[in-house]
C-alpha cells in the first residue's frame, strides 16, 4: 500500500489524476496547428481549437471496419488485467506482468500502423496543399500519446491491487511514448490505400505482409513481452525507460527524418496507393 493511505484515498487520487491527464493531453491536442483549406489564402497555418486528436480518431469512429480495430485493445487490457488478479502474490513474478507491456503498446500502435494508409486515398490532393509531411507524421505521434497513457492509466489499478510491477508498468509506458510510437511510423513506407467502408471480411487493404513490417511489429509489441519474461522487473524497467527517454528527447529528428525519406522516394509511396 504505497504511503500507508487507504485504498478510497488511492482511488479517489487515481480518478483524479486520470481526469487531469485527460484533460491536459486533450488541450494539448487542440493546441496543435491545422490547415484551414476554407480559405483560398492560407498564408500562415494558425492554431485551431479543433482537436487534432478527434481530427485523427475520426475514421475510427465513421468506419465499421476501423472500429473493430479498437476491440482488439480493450481486450488486450481487459486480458491483462484478468492475469494479473491470477498472478502469484509475488509482483516480480513474470506470470503477472507478462501482458501489461503488450496492453500499454497496443492502443496506439493499432493505430499507427495505419500511417498514410487513409491519406493515400487522397495523397494527390493533399501533396498540393501546404501541409508538410513531417506535420503529419508529428500530428500522427501526437494523437498517439494520450491512448498510451490512456491504456497506462487503465492498467495501474493493477499495481494497487495485484502487485504487479511498477518498473513493467512505468519501463512500457516510457518505451511506447518514446521508441514504439517513433518506430512504427516507419510503417508509412508501406502501406496502401485503404477504404474505410469497405467491408472488414478478408480484406487486407492498407496491410503489409513484408517481412520488414512482421520484424517491426515483433519489436515493438512482442519484444518487451520476451525482455519481461527473461530479465527482472527492475532491470527490464531500467533498460526500457532508457531507450523510451531517449526516444521522447530524439523524436523530433527522428520523425524529420521519416519525414525526409517519404518526401524522397514519393512518387513510389504515391504509385503504391493508386494499387490498392
Amino acid at each position: 500500500n504505497l504511503f500507508g493511505m487507504s485504498w478510497g484515498i488511492h482511488i479517489t487520487l487515481f480518478f483524479v489524476l486520470t481526469v487531469i491527464g485527460i484533460t491536459t493531453g486533450i488541450y494539448y491536442m487542440q493546441s496543435l496547428n491545422s490547415y484551414d483549406e476554407s480559405k483560398r489564402k492560407q498564408e500562415t497555418i494558425n492554431k485551431s481549437h479543433r482537436s487534432a486528436f478527434f481530427i485523427e480518431m475520426r475514421p475510427f469512429l465513421r468506419g465499421k471496419r476501423l472500429r473493430l480495430i479498437l476491440i482488439f485493445p480493450v481486450l488486450l487490457v481487459a486480458q491483462a488485467f484478468w492475469s494479473a488478479s491470477m498472478g502469484p502474490d509475488d509482483g516480480d513474478a513474470s506470470g503477472s506482468n507478462l501482458l501489461l507491456p503488450l496492453a500499454i503498446i497496443a492502443p496506439s500502435v493499432m493505430v499507427l500502423q495505419l500511417t498514410f494508409a487513409l491519406e493515400g486515398n487522397y495523397f494527390d490532393g493533399l501533396w498540393t496543399r501546404p501541409v508538410s509531411i513531417a506535420h503529419l507524421l508529428f500530428r500522427k505521434y501526437y494523437t498517439a500519446i494520450p491512448l498510451t497513457i490512456g491504456s497506462f492509466l487503465l492498467l495501474l489499478p493493477t499495481y494497487f491491487l495485484y502487485g504487479t510491477s511498477l518498473f513493467v508498468l512505468v519501463g512500457s509506458l516510457l518505451f511506447a511514448l518514446g521508441f514504439a510510437n517513433v518506430f512504427i511510423l516507419t510503417y508509412c513506407f508501406r502501406t496502401k490505400a485503404m477504404d474505410i467502408f469497405a467491408s472488414g471480411f478478408m480484406n487486407t487493404q492498407g496491410t503489409d505482409f513484408s517481412a520488414s513490417s512482421f520484424a517491426i511489429a515483433f519489436t515493438v509489441m512482442i519484444g518487451p513481452m520476451l525482455m519481461v519474461s527473461f530479465l527482472p522487473p527492475m532491470v527490464y524497467g531500467i533498460v526500457l525507460s532508457v531507450l523510451g527517454l531517449t526516444g521522447i528527447v530524439l523524436h523530433k529528428p527522428a520523425i524529420a527524418w521519416i519525414a525526409r525519406r517519404y518526401e524522397a522516394n514519393r512518387y513510389r509511396h504515391f504509385e503504391r496507393y493508386r494499387n490498392k
